[in-house]
């Protein structure tokens, strides 16, 4: 059987395997031609957690006007067994746990928590405003240990 992928590095492409479609784009539009546009997009940071801190900012930022959908948020590795573990996803200098309070990852385990987004992560607007995404986390506990984490937003925009 044959497998239909279409990502942004290759297009669409065929692949052995199970029969079925695999999306791996940032950007998915829907459109009836005629009006406005929905958009679903990604927005993905990869940080490491330091020691002596218990915020880590992610350095991206969604537009304004925009909606939090769901998102994921990764180990990806560990160094020196940090106590780090990850509890929230929010905005930077504003509410820090919008889009989920309730992430209970272990700092020192590759592991993942995908997850609808908190209803309070768009506001009472109904949207995301722009400003940067922060992790919040428990002290890593010592020096030099660390988490890398691979944080993914989907949200979608109107336009």
């Amino acid at each position: 059987m044959v497998k239909v992928v279409i990502d942004n590095a290759r297009g669409l492409v065929q692949e052995g395997g199970k029969t079925g479609l695999t999306v791996k784009k940032s950007d998915f539009n829907f459109s009836n031609g005629v009006g406005a546009q929905r958009h679903l997009r990604v927005l993905e940071a990869t940080v490491n957690t330091v020691n002596g801190t218990t915020v880590t900012d992610l350095g991206v930022t969604p537009p304004a006007n925009s909606r939090a959908v769901g998102y994921n948020v990764e180990i990806l590795s560990s160094n020196l067994s940090p106590a780090g573990n990850i509890t929230a996803l929010g905005f930077k200098g504003g509410d820090i746990d919008a889009i989920s309070g309730t992430i209970a990852i272990d700092a020192d385990v590759n592991s993942s928590n995908p997850a609808f987004a908190d209803a309070a992560s768009n506001g009472a607007s109904g949207y995301m405003p722009a400003t940067e995404l922060m992790i919040t986390h428990l002290n890593p506990g010592g020096a030099d240990k660390s988490s890398e984490v691979r944080v993914t937003v989907i949200y979608e925009t109107i336009e």
